[in-house]
């Protein structure tokens, strides 16, 4: 059945995808890395936000809204990525 809630999810997606190309080449990766929702690939690019110490609000938006819209549902191989997540945005 569509929901309105992943609907809401891909136009957000989809309006900061627009504006990714200012990213830096990091930046971009961790992006990257973010949107393809691919849970490995979120926990790599969680760490590398919190090495950097990346601000740029349009990699951390992403970032909040895939842990917003996974944690409640996630499992217990997935907790590790959901505190690296917390610990990129805090």
């Amino acid at each position: 059945m569509f929901s309105l809630k992943s609907l809401l999810m891909g136009l957000g997606l989809a309006a900061l995808s627009s504006s990714a190309f200012a990213l830096a080449t990091s930046e971009q990766l961790n992006y990257d890395r973010l949107i393809s929702g691919d849970i490995n690939q979120v926990k790599q690019a969680a760490q590398s936000i919190v090495s950097s110490n990346n601000s740029n609000p349009e990699v951390l938006d992403v970032l909040a809204q895939y842990l917003a819209k996974n944690y409640l549902a996630a499992a217990d191989y997935q907790l590790d990525t959901m505190a690296w997540a917390c610990r990129a945005l805090g």
